[in-house]
C-alpha cells in the first residue's frame, strides 16, 4: 500500500471497520495530523454508486458543530473514495467501557455533548444509521465528538451494508429505513453499554444478534446496576423500542426527560469546574496536576480549575506520562492510560515457549502460536503474558483476527476459528466455533477482511469462509503450488508460486482476474504499494505490475540473489540479498541509490527480517543469527550494530516505534526503534 492518500502521508492504521480502514496521517501542507478513512470498494461495485457517493457526500462535509468531527475532505484516487478528518486523540467511549460501567455523571456530562450533536445534524435532516460507542470519540481536553456522521446512511442507501449488528435498529434490518428515531435507538443501546458495561444484545453470529433485536426484549439495565436512577432506565427502554412509533420522535423530546435526571443528581457531579476521571494499567500510579499530588489511580479529581494545566502520571519501572490540558467550564476528562514499562526497550522476557508462527498484533495483543500446541496472548505495553491456551493442534503461519474471531491454520491442514472476547485479553472465554479441513498443507497461515476468512494450501486450493459460520463461499484451484499469498485492502488475494507464477483473485465474485508468470523462482512474497504490485524474483529482476490487471508498469534487473522478504518506504525498494548485502532501489528513478555489505559469507543469514522507519532517518534491520543493525536511510552508512546474543526464525511485527521479537528459546524481546 502507498505510503500516501493524495498528499497526505500515512503515518500508521488506527482500526478496520465496517466501512473501511481509518489512519493516522499527516497533512504536510499544514503540518497536522488527521484521520483518513478510505471507504471500503465493496461499496461501489455497480458504476452509478461512486457518482452518486461524490454527489451527496458534500451535505456530510458541510456539517459544522462542535459536537460533531469536522470532515475536511472527501475525495477520491483511483477511483477509490477516502475521507479526511479531524484527528481525535482521547479514545473512544468503547475505549472507556472496557474498564467497566461508566458512572451516572460521567455519562450524563457525555450525554449532554452527544445529545447537542444528533440535535444539530438531524435539524438538517442528515442521519447516522451507524451510531456505536467506538462512533464517539474524546480529544485529551475533553471535548467529546462524534464520528462518520451522515456516512453510515450514505452507505446504507448504496448498497446492502446496514450499519453495525451490535447497535442496529429493526426497522434498519428488516427494511434498511432510516430516520431520526433509527438513531435514537442506536442511541439507547450506547446509553445501555455505558451505563451497564454490556451489550443488550449478544450471539454467536451477526445474524443471531439482528434477530435479537427484532424480536427480543432487552434485559433491564437495573439488573445488572440495582442503583440506576429509574429516569435514566426509563430513557434507555424508551429509546429502545422496537415499534418506532412509540420510541422518542425526535432528540428534542428525548433530550427534556432526561433534564429532570440532570437536575436531579448529586451536586458535585455538575461541578462548574473541569473533573477528571483517570484510570491506569497498572493501578496505583501517582497523579500530579500543576506539579501537586493529587493521588493515586484510579481517581477521580473535582476542582474548579480553568485554562490550560499539566498532569503528569508516574510508577515506579514505568515510563511516566506528561499530558497537557485545556480545562472548560462544565465539562468532564475521561482518561484511561496504559503505562509503558521501563524494561521494554531492549527487554529480555522469558516465555520459555518455543514460537512457531510468525508474530501477529490485534489492538495492543501479541498473538504467538508454540510448538508445544499453545497460542500465547501478550500484552505489548508490559510484555505481560496474558492467556496460555492449549490447542490439540499445532499452528502454523499468519494469526488474524476479524469481525471478533480469531483464526489460524494447523499443520495437520485445518482452518480453526476461534469467538474472541470483547476486551483484552482477547483470548480469554474464547470457544472453538469451527475446525474445517483443507485438504492440503496450509501456506501462510489466515486472512481475514469484511467478514471473510481465507485460507490458500500448497498445493494451489484457495478457500474463502464466513468468520461467523465457517460456511464455505468458495473454493479455487489456480496454481499447482503456492509459496506465498497476499490479501490487498481491496479485497483481490495475490498466489505466489516459488516457479514464478503469480495470480490474481477478486474474492467479492470469486474468479481470477488475471496470471502472469516471471520466468525465475520467486522467493519473496509480493508487496504492494501505491498503484503497483512488485515482485522480485530469485535473479533480482524487479516487477511492477497493475494490480487490477497484471500489465507490467515497471521492470528492471539488478542481477542480485534475493531471497529475504521485501520493504517499500518513501519509494525505496529495500532488497537483503543472500550475500548478506542489502540495496536500496529507487523505483522512481529505477536505480540502485546505495548498497551495504552486513554480513559476509560464509556467516550471512539465511534470512533478514526488514523494517523501515521514517521519523528517525533509519533502516532497521534484524537478521536471523540476532544481529540489529540500524542504517542511514539516504546513504545506507551502518549507524549501529547491536548482538541480540539470539537466533531469530519467526517473523516480528512492529508498532509505532518498536519492533516485537521472540527467539528460538521462547524469549520475548521489545526493540525501540529511536
Amino acid at each position: 500500500m502507498s505510503n500516501y492518500v493524495s498528499h497526505y502521508r500515512l503515518i500508521k492504521e488506527l482500526g478496520k471497520g465496517g466501512m473501511g480502514i481509518a489512519y493516522l496521517a499527516e497533512d504536510p501542507l499544514i503540518g497536522e495530523k488527521v484521520a483518513i478513512k478510505r471507504i471500503h470498494p465493496i461499496f461501489f461495485l455497480e458504476p452509478q454508486s461512486l457518482e452518486r457517493f461524490k454527489e451527496e457526500s458534500y451535505i456530510v462535509s458541510s456539517l459544522s458543530h462542535p459536537n460533531i468531527i469536522k470532515v475536511f475532505e472527501i475525495g477520491e484516487e483511483d477511483g477509490k473514495p477516502f475521507v479526511v478528518m479531524e484527528y481525535m486523540d482521547g479514545g473512544s467511549i468503547s475505549d472507556l467501557v472496557s474498564y467497566g460501567p461508566i458512572p451516572f455523571s460521567q455519562v450524563l456530562n457525555i450525554l449532554t455533548s452527544i445529545l447537542k450533536g444528533i440535535y444539530y445534524a438531524h435539524s438538517l435532516g442528515v442521519y447516522h444509521a451507524d451510531m456505536k460507542t467506538s462512533n464517539i470519540l474524546f480529544k485529551r481536553n475533553g471535548e467529546v465528538k462524534i464520528s462518520d456522521f451522515g456516512m453510515g446512511a450514505l452507505v446504507v442507501s448504496l448498497s446492502d451494508v446496514t450499519g453495525t449488528p451490535a447497535y442496529m435498529a429493526p426497522e434498519v434490518i428488516l427494511e434498511k429505513r432510516v430516520d431520526a428515531r433509527t438513531d435514537i435507538y442506536s442511541l439507547g443501546v450506547v446509553l445501555y453499554e455505558m451505563v451497564t458495561g454490556r451489550l443488550p444484545f449478544t450471539g454467536d453470529t451477526a445474524y443471531d444478534v439482528m434477530q435479537k433485536h427484532i424480536k427480543e426484549e432487552p434485559h433491564k439495565p437495573s439488573l445488572f446496576i440495582p442503583n440506576i436512577p429509574p429516569i435514566l432506565e426509563q430513557v434507555i427502554l424508551k429509546a429502545m423500542y422496537k415499534d418506532n412509533n412509540l420510541r422518542y420522535q425526535s432528540i428534542e423530546e428525548m433530550a427534556k426527560d432526561l433534564e429532570v435526571l440532570i437536575y436531579s443528581m448529586e451536586e458535585d457531579a455538575f461541578t462548574p469546574g473541569t473533573i477528571i476521571h483517570l484510570d491506569t494499567k497498572p493501578e496505583r500510579a501517582e497523579v500530579y496536576l500543576d506539579d501537586g499530588f493529587c493521588g493515586y489511580t484510579p481517581i477521580k479529581i473535582n476542582g474548579n480549575f480553568s485554562g490550560k494545566g499539566k498532569m503528569i502520571i508516574k510508577k515506579p519501572r514505568y515510563i511516566s506520562k506528561e499530558i497537557e490540558l485545556n480545562f472548560t467550564p462544565f465539562s468532564t476528562l475521561v482518561l484511561n492510560l496504559k503505562l509503558m514499562s521501563e524494561s521494554l526497550p531492549l527487554c529480555r522476557i522469558e516465555l520459555k515457549k518455543e514460537p512457531i508462527t510468525p508474530l501477529s498484533m490485534v489492538e495492543s495483543s501479541i498473538f504467538i502460536g508454540t510448538r508445544t500446541r499453545e497460542l500465547l496472548e501478550l500484552d505489548s505495553f508490559t510484555g505481560e503474558l496474558m492467556v496460555c491456551l492449549p490447542l490439540e493442534k499445532e499452528i502454523v503461519g499468519n494469526i488474524c483476527y476479524g469481525d471478533g474471531y480469531i483464526f489460524m491454520t494447523t499443520k495437520d491442514g485445518n482452518l480453526l476459528g476461534l469467538k474472541a472476547g470483547s476486551y483484552s485479553p482477547l483470548l480469554d472465554n474464547s470457544s472453538l466455533i469451527f475446525e474445517i479441513p483443507l485438504g492440503g498443507d496450509p501456506i501462510n497461515g489466515a486472512f481475514s477482511n469484511l467478514g471473510k476468512v481465507y485460507a490458500a494450501t500448497r498445493q494451489g486450493v484457495l478457500y474463502g469462509f464466513k468468520v461467523d459460520t465457517g460456511n464455505l463461499l468458495f473454493k479455487l484451484q489456480h496454481i499447482s503450488s503456492v509459496n506465498n499469498v497476499l490479501l490487498s485492502p481491496d479485497e483481490i488475494i495475490y498466489l505466489a508460486s516459488q516457479e514464478g507464477l503469480i495470480v490474481a483473485v477478486d474474492t467479492i465474485r470469486g474468479e481470477t482476474i488475471w496470471s502472469f508468470k516471471v520466468p525465475q523462482p520467486v522467493f519473496s512474497p509480493p508487496l504492494l504499494y501505491g498503484e503497483k504490485l512488485f515482485v522480485v524474483s530469485q535473479g533480482g529482476i524487479i516487477y511492477g505490475l497493475s494490480p487490477s490487471k497484471g500489465d507490467i508498469l515497471l521492470w528492471n534487473n539488478i542481477e542480485k540473489n534475493i531471497k529475504s522478504s521485501l520493504e517499500i518506504f518513501d519509494d525505496v525498494l529495500y532488497l537483503p540479498a543472500n550475500d548478506g548485502v542489502v540495496y536500496a532501489f529507487d523505483i522512481r528513478k529505477q536505480e540502485i541509490i546505495w548498497e551495504r555489505l552486513l554480513i559476509p559469507r560464509p556467516h550471512s543469514p539465511d534470512k533478514l527480517f526488514l523494517s523501515t522507519i521514517g521519523f528517525d532517518e533509519l533502516v532497521h534491520l534484524i537478521s536471523t543469527n540476532g544481529i540489529w543493525y540500524k542504517l542511514n536511510k539516504i546513504n545506507g552508512d551502518l549507524i549501529n550494530e547491536t548482538n541480540l546474543g539470539s537466533k531469530f526464525e519467526v517473523s516480528p511485527v512492529q508498532r509505532d516505534k518498536i519492533i516485537y521479537l521472540v527467539d528460538t528459546k521462547g524469549t520475548f524481546f521489545a526493540l525501540p526503534l529511536d
